[in-house]
């Protein structure tokens, strides 16, 4: 089964209906062919959101990660996302806990910014 990391702007035009993206990885997990997985800091980064107020959105958002796998920091993803932050001089914090996950994992990553995480070495980016 594939594994596929998602970033914050894939679940963000999920929430908006402003892309259809998302809604196919979901019918990919119900088909059991992927395994969807969002860091910690991701779901950090959505709640940090202005849409969040409102009590329709954020029950939305609730309800879609009781559908994907949690990953929290561990030691071990700190760590690795040090060793990227370290390497890639434009990383932002966020991005190289995105990064690092998938690297643990060996999962593809799931992003509309492909450019935020050009260099980094065995990354694998999901297309659909």
């Amino acid at each position: 089964m594939q594994k596929v990391v998602l970033d914050a702007d894939i679940i963000i035009d999920y929430t908006r209906n402003a892309d259809l993206a998302l809604e196919i990885l979901l019918e990919k997990t119900n088909q059991r062919e992927i395994k969807l997985f969002t860091p910690s800091v991701v779901i950090s980064e959505l709640m940090a959101g202005r849409e969040t107020r409102e009590a329709e959105k954020l029950e939305k958002l609730r309800r879609f990660f009781k559908k994907v796998e949690f990953v929290p920091l561990t030691y071990e993803l700190a760590e690795q996302t040090g060793f990227l932050l370290r390497d890639q001089r434009n990383l932002k914090l966020a991005d190289a806990i995105v990064a690092a996950t998938c690297l643990f994992l060996n999962a593809k990553l799931a992003t509309r910014n492909i450019k935020d995480f050009e260099g980094i070495k065995g990354l694998k980016m999901y297309r659909n």
